[in-house]
């Protein structure tokens, strides 16, 4: 599947049918500094692929947006066949006798525009890793579309969202369902830190990097808790 259909399909069948929620999340820094501008609504906007070469291990992920499918069997008799080949970039016409064996297919964001939050209060937990100052962000819904508003006025995006990250395996085989949301799971290791995810897709990758944005109005929606 190429890039354009893939993320259009991500948009279309998966982040447009999420149920958006109304509730608040904390958002844990180091700098006191950084967590005063961002209650001023200055925020600086990361992206996956920085998260990917964090040395930090608990910040950092190199497997961020990836996602492996893997057929152990199958022939052209199984009544998913065409599904599942079409999931390893395979396509059959008029042929019979099909058999596929081990084979497997990577799907892989290659970036995106990132803020991570969690909607666990733990100063203590947070501290090493992530920092002991923390802000609370009230209206998640509005914070987002406050954001996307910005990003749109510079970046042409496939989409967005905001959810809850899903702690998983990336991977999955044959007739099983999918993992979830690309973009929004993370390997179980990680599942302390019950993150909710804000999450953009831009149409050109290459000029996805770490950005600086000011939204006076998002002051409104934070609350400096430590």
């Amino acid at each position: 599947m190429n890039t354009k259909n893939l993320f259009n399909q991500l948009i279309q069948n998966q982040i447009s049918q999420i149920k958006h929620e109304k509730k608040a999340v904390f958002r844990y820094m180091h700098d006191e500094k950084f967590l005063d501008m961002f209650c001023e609504g200055k925020i600086r906007i990361s992206t996956l692929e920085t998260c990917r070469n964090y040395e930090n291990q608990e910040q950092g992920d190199k497997d961020e947006g990836k996602e492996t499918f893997v057929v152990s069997h199958m022939t052209d008799k199984d009544p998913n066949f065409h599904k599942k080949a079409g999931k390893l970039n395979m396509s059959f016409t008029a042929c019979s006798d099909i058999t596929i064996t081990n084979c497997r297919s990577e799907v892989r964001l290659p970036d995106g525009f990132l803020l991570c939050t969690t909607t666990r209060r733990d100063d203590k937990k947070f501290a090493n890793d992530f920092g002991k100052y923390c802000v609370k962000i009230n209206d998640i819904d509005k914070f987002y579309e406050l954001i996307n508003n910005e990003l749109s006025q510079h970046f042409e995006l496939y989409g967005g969202d905001h959810k809850r990250v899903t702690y998983r395996e990336q991977h999955y085989k044959d007739d099983e369902l999918p993992p979830g949301k690309i973009g929004f799971v993370k390997r179980q290791k990680y599942s302390w830190q019950e993150e909710y995810r804000f999450l953009w897709l831009p149409k050109n990758f290459g000029h996805c990097e770490i950005i600086d944005i000011n939204i006076p109005a998002i002051k409104d929606l934070c609350e400096r808790v430590i």
